[in-house]
């Protein structure tokens, strides 16, 4: 992988350093424009705790380092037709 390239991977329930970097991303991501949606680090982990609920998908983008740089969730609605995107959040600097 290039410097600009990342790999798109299921974040799994185990993975405890993945889950925390998403947890910082979404404090990062959202502090600007919507500080209160995850304020701090228990929130953001309880949001990440969620995605592996059932009918939900967790995907994170990792780059060559190994390092979350991305994360998407999804929410699967009106019997598996429609998944909303919730939430969605890329590291700033990337």
């Amino acid at each position: 992988m290039s410097d600009l390239e990342v790999q798109i991977i299921t974040l799994l329930p185990d993975d405890k350093r993945a889950i925390e970097q998403v947890a910082a991303l979404l404090i990062e991501g959202f502090k600007a424009h919507a500080p209160h949606a995850w304020p701090d680090m228990a929130a953001a982990l309880e949001e990440v705790r969620e995605s592996f609920g059932q009918d939900r998908i967790s995907r994170i983008a990792v780059d060559q380092s190994g390092e979350t740089v991305g994360w998407i969730g999804g929410l699967s609605l009106y019997d598996g037709n429609v998944w909303e995107i919730q939430p969605l959040v890329v590291k700033p600097s990337r």
